[in-house]
């Protein structure tokens, strides 16, 4: 699916306000993590959370975080229509290749 910039490939996870897939910027060829929640007939609240949670990933972006191994690091975000559905799209760093604590104990 083709997000302006961004590309998204393939589905890795859902969730109650929306799914997260693998992607690719299309300029640099860099992977990120494309993060799409869904805006249609959701509650002001919603809105004021997603927002905050943008807010928060901006701060972490701060040049003090960037050596941290802990801190998804934020990339870009902006609004968008996929057909007639408004989108938050969040653009973050790619973390497919990390071993989450999950994957590691289903390892074992």
């Amino acid at each position: 699916m083709n997000l302006g910039q961004y590309k998204a490939i393939k589905l890795v996870g859902t969730g109650a306000y929306g799914k997260i897939f693998q992607g690719i910027d299309t300029i640099t060829g860099k992977n990120v993590a494309v993060k799409m929640l869904s805006l249609y007939e959701k509650e002001s609240e919603y809105v004021v959370e997603t927002q905050r949670e943008i807010d928060f990933m901006k701060e972490l972006s701060d040049p003090i975080y960037l050596e941290s191994k802990y801190v998804v690091k934020y990339i870009d975000d902006y609004t968008t229509m996929v057909g007639r559905t408004p989108y938050k799209i969040i653009i973050m760093e790619d973390l497919s290749d990390w071993v989450t604590l999950d994957n590691y104990m289903k390892s074992l």
